[in-house]
């Protein structure tokens, strides 16, 4: 399986929910939790439609493989591992 098709296979605001135990808010077209890199009171961590999240308090952005690498601190084999376990 390549790897565009396993992140169009899985739902990364699912993952993050599961993986980081964070709730999301649905804003807009997106969905916005407290971000799971730091500590903060207002909601600044999303995830967009197309796959990928940016965190507008700390910066953090990236897609699938790269929150379970960040989050996980598992190189990026291993966070394909993952990942396919939501798949």
């Amino acid at each position: 399986m390549d790897i565009q098709a396993l992140k169009s296979t899985v739902d990364l605001a699912s993952l993050i929910e599961s993986e980081a135990r964070v709730s999301f808010k649905k804003s807009g077209r997106n969905v916005v939790c407290l971000c799971p890199f730091h500590e903060e009171n207002t909601p600044s961590f999303t995830v967009f439609p197309d796959g990928e999240y940016m965190c507008f308090g700390c910066g953090v952005h990236g897609d699938h493989i790269s929150f379970i690498m960040a989050y996980k601190n598992l190189d990026f084999g291993e966070a394909i591992e993952k990942v396919k376990e939501y798949g």
